[in-house]
């Protein structure tokens, strides 16, 4: 017993020193917030900001760079040029339609970061004519290999233009290991794009995590334009202390199997 017990310990620092969710450990998926109107400029150039432009300050930002979707992104409804998943995820995945056109905003291409690189027109998941209060699966991705111990999920809404408006209500993310974020509501849709964000705790490879949208209480369509991945850069000297924690732990138990081999 006191040999599995040990192995789980030095499992659980091991995983945290390099950036992972402890063995077993919980899944907590918590609300964060949003960061609307994001690009607001006519043009659309990076220079007037944008998700991916650093020169804009992000509201939730955990990698510190001024940039959403360090770890990785998927952009639904154009070219797969602009999907370039973080190595913590497998897939996202979705039953739905996609849509890109002269309908949807014009957002910061993502492979660059040039205040005068032209941006890209940007599409979406959707599902039109739904009920009222009715939750609709938007779409779900998978985790895989080391996962952070927390990471935070983007969901791209409100980018859609000449006067088509979605009328989702709020966001949900559930787990299939545990975690219900519960509804994040959406600002009143204004045609320019607006960010929701997520936080996962505890997250582990194979989890399956889930997106969900809600009408409200008027029926209309759903829509999500793409999701980013982002998580804390991890700290030198934090990584080193765990190391000699661990390091410690080991040579400790060594110790005490020569005094046990002694007597």
């Amino acid at each position: 017993m006191r040999g599995t017990s040990f192995k789980w310990l030095l499992g659980s620092i091991a995983a945290m020193a390099l950036g992972a969710a402890p063995l077993h450990a919980a899944v907590i998926i918590t609300q964060l917030g949003n960061q609307t109107d994001i690009e607001t400029n006519a043009a659309h150039q990076l220079s007037d900001g944008g998700w991916r432009y650093s020169g804009t300050p992000k509201t939730y930002d955990p990698s510190g760079d001024n940039v959403l979707g360090t770890d990785g992104f998927s952009l639904f409804g154009i070219s797969s040029t602009y999907t370039s998943l973080p190595s913590y995820v497998s897939s996202v995945s979705s039953s739905l339609a996609t849509f890109s056109g002269g309908a949807y905003a014009q957002i910061n291409d993502p492979t660059t970061s040039s205040p005068t690189a032209p941006s890209i027109q940007s599409g979406t998941l959707y599902l039109n004519g739904v009920a009222a209060n009715t939750e609709v699966q938007m779409f779900q991705f998978t985790l895989t290999g080391t996962v952070p111990g927390s990471f935070q999920v983007g969901l791209l809404f409100d980018n859609v233009d000449n006067g088509v408006t979605a009328t989702g209500n709020s966001f949900r993310i559930t787990g299939s290991n545990g975690g219900d974020s519960g509804l994040l509501s959406v600002a009143s849709p204004n045609n320019v794009p607006d960010w929701y964000f997520f936080n996962i705790t505890g997250g582990q490879a194979g989890d399956v995590y889930t997106v969900f949208e809600d009408t409200g209480a008027s029926p209309g369509n759903v829509l999500v334009g793409g999701v980013s991945f982002d998580s804390p850069v991890p700290e030198p000297t934090s990584l080193l202390l765990l190391g000699v924690g661990a390091s410690g732990l080991l040579l400790r138990r060594s110790r005490r199997n020569r005094e046990v081999a002694v007597v």
